[in-house]
């Protein structure tokens, strides 16, 4: 592979891309501090609460149910092994993770084209992927993605650059790590397959046998995270449970939206993730032009472009385009951003005379302050209860780490619990056994053959385990209901409930909530149609 130029084309001093670079770090690190005690998320939730299992000795795929599978909860696990098993152990985590992307987007770029462009790259990516238009202050599954992947495609360089064999088996095991982050990374798992074939045929010809030598050494380190998942459980006995939910569930309703639903909910959900930085955004696709006409090695630009396709692949799975999901494609977006900002730099670069260099950067530093600022100060304007219903509507995350304080003033550890919802995050919270092992509820209500049975299985596990308190979340994002899909879950808790007294109910709006406990609850009628109603099983 041909060699990206290496000249210090640095404008004002010497080490500007590190002070860029720097403040991309000083940027992310600002924000993730402002938002440290921001509350689980429903994923997070899910992550975390597998993690704790994971720590206690549980089996996998036993007391909780996923069809994602275990990698970022294994991370999670090692973040609560040093902070605890809490919030801030997540947050940390998240932090960590992200503060990693932008060091590699940096690297992968510095190495493949200019310093000037990885940190512009970087700076972009610091703000990108840290902004609550893609929930990038938690620390989701597409950050772990990113990392891994681009930590793996700077190895397979470096395999490249050495000709050593364990270079493309440990680039193949940190992309294999990714798809076990998230399985829509498959998509992103075929890039260093494909660049190989590629720099094989058309930039180091050797021996055939060596070229499938390489191959197995990366596709082996590519399959070696999943393999060992698939022997620990075999090993746990929960084999069976988990093909059936991250295989046999998962592929009965991978085609629930059709092509046109799909065009419709990927513009707007561009127009939402592109809404906050947009700027940054028009200068990546200006960026893009030139990238393409730069004068960088063919093979250079091959790698990237691969990686931006396999990544809107990856954005598409499903066809659900949620916000996060943009994160995966967020390396490509601002390696182009750093070509447009280095273009600047070298059209400034022909001016000879420093004091129209100093005017030039005093101005860059003045709009580009204001301009961060701008951007960046909801994070500082309002508190963490403000900032939740601003980021995620009527989502009951902050109003969930309430009633879990409620719940382990009520609750003992033995004591089992049931939320009917997809707010796994109380479950972590309270560190109380789930009665099903149903964490998410959106499986229950999709249009697919298994939806019935699975309303069954969850009342089934509910009544053999009793729980000793309920959580039902009455909130639309909580459960998405398609049409025209059996609802027996609801016309049993109607009857099951019964058993219970409500002694919470939390009417969610977005001026304020309301709490209502025990006594206060006879006779409330909630004004908003977001309410978590909490019960207890009355005394037998």
């Amino acid at each position: 592979m041909g060699k990206s130029n290496k000249k210090n084309n640095y404008i004002f001093f010497p080490y500007f891309s590190e002070a860029i670079l720097a403040l991309a770090f000083i940027l992310n690190i600002i924000i993730h501090i402002k938002l440290i005690s921001f509350p689980l998320v429903r994923d997070e939730g899910e992550f975390a609460y597998i993690a704790s299992l994971i720590l206690s000795g549980n089996d996998l795929y036993d007391f909780a149910y996923n069809y994602k599978l275990p990698g970022v909860s294994a991370v999670y696990s090692l973040f609560m092994v040093l902070f605890g098993k809490n919030l801030l152990a997540v947050r940390i985590a998240g932090t960590f993770i992200n503060l990693l992307g932008i060091y590699f987007i940096y690297k992968l770029t510095q190495k493949l084209y200019d310093k000037n462009i990885g940190a512009f790259a970087a700076l972009g990516y610091s703000l990108l992927s840290v902004d609550y238009s893609v929930i990038g202050y938690s620390a989701m599954s597409e950050q772990f993605v990113n990392l891994f992947v681009i930590s793996g495609l700077i190895v397979l360089l470096k395999a490249f650059d050495t000709n050593k064999i364990i270079y493309f088996f440990i680039s193949g095991l940190l992309t294999g790590l990714s798809f076990i982050m998230k399985q829509s990374a498959l998509f992103i798992v075929i890039v260093p397959v494909l660049f190989l074939v590629y720099h094989h045929l058309f930039v180091n010809r050797k021996s055939i046998g060596k070229f499938f030598y390489k191959l197995f050494c990366l596709l082996s380190g590519i399959g070696l995270p999943y393999l060992i998942i698939v022997l620990i459980v075999l090993w746990q006995g929960t084999f069976e449970q988990f093909i059936k939910w991250t295989i046999t569930y998962p592929s009965s309703y991978s085609k629930i939206i059709s092509f046109n639903e799909a065009i419709y909910i990927l513009k707007n959900s561009l127009i939402y993730v592109t809404h906050h930085y947009r700027e940054i955004w028009a200068f990546s696709f200006l960026g893009f032009f030139a990238f393409i006409f730069s004068r960088f090695p063919f093979a250079n630009k091959l790698l990237i472009l691969l990686l931006g396709i396999f990544g809107f692949l990856s954005v598409s799975a499903g066809f659900y385009f949620r916000y996060h999901y943009f994160i995966m494609i967020l390396p490509v977006t601002v390696i182009f951003f750093g070509f447009f900002s280095n273009l600047i730099i070298k059209l400034v670069n022909r001016f000879n005379q420093g004091i129209i260099k100093v005017i030039v950067f005093v101005f860059i530093i003045f709009i580009s302050g204001y301009y961060v600022i701008n951007k960046t100060k909801i994070y500082f304007q309002h508190n963490t209860q403000t900032l939740v219903r601003y980021f995620e509507g009527l989502n009951p995350y902050y109003e969930a780490k309430i009633v879990s304080d409620s719940l382990n003033r009520i609750l003992n550890s033995e004591d089992n619990l049931a939320v009917l919802g997809s707010e796994a995050e109380i479950y972590f919270y309270t560190m109380n056994k789930p009665a099903t092992g149903y964490l998410f509820t959106y499986e229950l209500v999709k249009p697919h053959k298994y939806n019935l049975d699975m309303q069954k299985e969850m009342i089934k596990e509910i009544e053999k385990n009793k729980p000793k308190a309920i959580v039902y979340a009455n909130i639309r994002t909580s459960w998405l209901i398609y049409n025209d899909i059996p609802m027996e879950i609801f016309s049993w808790f109607d009857e099951y409930v019964k058993q219970y007294e409500k002694i919470g109910v939390v009417d969610i709006s977005y001026d304020t909530t309301i709490y209502k406990w025990h006594d206060e609850v006879a006779g409330y009628v909630p004004r908003s149609k977001a309410t978590l109603n909490i019960y207890l099983r009355k005394t037998e």
